[in-house]
């Protein structure tokens, strides 16, 4: 991706796109960067990080996977203001209403019998988990570019 490129929306298949492209905003080259930590954590745990049934229990799982709540800033500038309610994403009955009545797959929070653990939980290689940590932050304008991640993780692709 290219910042002068004509983005389109949406993009990406939808287990791989990032919470940007899940709000409705504006997307540019760290939207791959997200779709990269999907491929690592994928590779990691043999199956997709996301299987989810909506944008809402995207949005969610994607809170539970860096165990912390889309940042105020991020959802202040949301196209998609239906989703949240006072600031928090909304959530069907309680917290883990992607994990319930849906039969086989478990809603997305769960595939092959394993359930979605916060990386700091669930990836015991703290190169990875760093790398992870960082792919994986919720914000854009947050998120470092690639040439950043690459000098900052130097030693993990050695």
């Amino acid at each position: 991706t290219h910042t002068e490129d004509y983005h389109t929306q949406p993009i990406g298949t939808r287990q791989f796109r990032a919470p940007e492209v899940q709000l409705g905003l504006d997307w540019d080259e760290k939207f791959d960067l997200w779709g990269c930590g999907c491929v690592l954590h994928w590779m990691h745990e043999a199956r997709t990080v996301f299987e989810p049934y909506s944008e809402a229990e995207q949005l969610d799982l994607m809170e539970r996977l860096v165990g912390r709540p889309l940042p105020q800033k991020l959802v202040s500038r949301s196209k998609k203001q239906h989703l949240f309610e006072g600031g928090a994403l909304k959530r069907k009955g309680n917290k883990d209403a992607g994990n319930k009545g849906r039969g086989k797959k478990g809603g997305g929070s769960s595939k092959g019998g394993k359930t979605l653990e916060p990386i700091a939980d669930g990836v015991e290689d703290l190169g990875l988990r760093a790398l992870l940590s960082d792919l994986f932050e919720l914000d854009p304008q947050d998120r470092l570019p690639a040439e950043v991640l690459l000098h900052k993780h130097e030693s993990y692709f050695r």
